[in-house]
């Protein structure tokens, strides 16, 4: 899935980039969320913490070559009210 635009952000103009590294089980489940640059906005921060938190990423193992290992992850997402 994808990660929501938060409402009441796109109320106040909310915009920016949540850069994390994630470590994904075997199952695609997050079990270690770190952020390592916050958007400037606890909101859009928090939205992409519990989008990790709650929702497996098992597409994400099949880049995975060791299936029983987990998997870390570093990237970024951007929240741009032009995109939607």
């Amino acid at each position: 899935g994808k990660i929501p635009y938060p409402y009441a952000a796109i109320l106040k103009n909310m915009e920016g980039e949540v850069h994390y590294t994630l470590t994904l089980s075997p199952k695609g489940e997050t079990s270690h969320y770190k952020m390592t640059q916050s958007s400037g906005y606890n909101l859009l921060d928090q939205t992409v913490r519990e989008f990790f938190l709650k929702n497996p990423l098992k597409g994400k193992m099949a880049f995975n070559d060791q299936q029983d290992r987990p998997l870390t992850i570093s990237d970024h997402i951007q929240f741009k009210i032009e995109d939607l």
